[in-house]
C-alpha cells in the first residue's frame, strides 16, 4: 500500500528582532503548520494521546491492554529517554505490566498535547509511588510518533531531577 503525500509550500514572513514587534502572523504560523505534510489526522493523534493517559491509574493488566493496542507491533518505548528502549509491543506490554505488578500507583495528565506533522509532545503532569508512601510528583514531556495506520511507533519519556518535586 502506498500513499502520496501533497507537497505543500508555503512562506513564512520574516520574524524580526530589531526593537520591533515580530512580523510573523498568526495566520502565516498556521499555514506554516498546516503545510507539514501527514498521514493521519490531528484529531486521530489527540484522541490517541489521551486513549494512552486514560488508562493511568490501572489496578488490573485488563486496564493496561488499552494502552497497549495503541502500538504498532514493532514500536518503540523509551523510558526515560537514554535508558534501554523498550522494542515491540509485547516487550512495551511486559514493562507496563512489571510496573503494575511492582505495585506501583501511576498517574498522569496531558496538561497540553501539541501535534506537527505525524507527532505530538504532551507536556504532563505525573505522580507515582507506592501505596503508604508520598508519591513523586514530576513534570514530563512525551514524544510521540505515529505511522500510516495511525499507530503509535515511539515514544520518548523525559524528565528530569529538576522536574521531580
Amino acid at each position: 500500500m502506498s500513499i502520496e503525500i501533497e507537497s505543500k509550500q508555503f512562506s513564512a514572513q520574516p520574524i524580526t528582532k530589531q526593537g520591533r514587534k515580530s512580523t510573523m502572523s498568526k495566520e502565516a504560523a498556521v499555514a506554516q503548520i498546516d503545510a507539514v505534510p501527514t498521514h493521519v489526522t490531528r484529531a486521530h493523534i489527540v484522541d490517541s494521546v489521551r486513549s494512552f493517559f486514560s488508562t493511568y491509574p490501572a489496578a488490573q493488566v485488563e486496564e493496561i491492554l488499552p494502552r497497549a493496542e495503541l502500538f504498532a507491533s514493532d514500536a518503540v518505548f523509551e523510558d526515560p529517554v537514554g535508558a534501554p528502549p523498550y522494542v515491540g509491543k509485547a516487550a512495551i506490554l511486559d514493562f507496563f505490566k512489571s510496573t503494575l505488578e511492582s505495585g506501583w500507583i501511576i498517574h498522569m495528565h496531558p496538561e497540553q498535547i501539541i501535534v506537527c506533522g505525524d507527532e505530538a509532545i504532551s507536556l504532563t503532569a505525573g505522580s507515582w509511588g507506592l501505596p503508604d508512601s508520598e508519591p513523586a510528583h514530576v513534570r514530563l514531556i512525551h514524544n510521540f510518533a505515529f505511522d500510516h495506520t495511525g499507530k503509535i511507533v515511539r515514544v520518548r519519556v523525559f524528565f528530569d531531577r529538576g522536574t521531580v518535586a
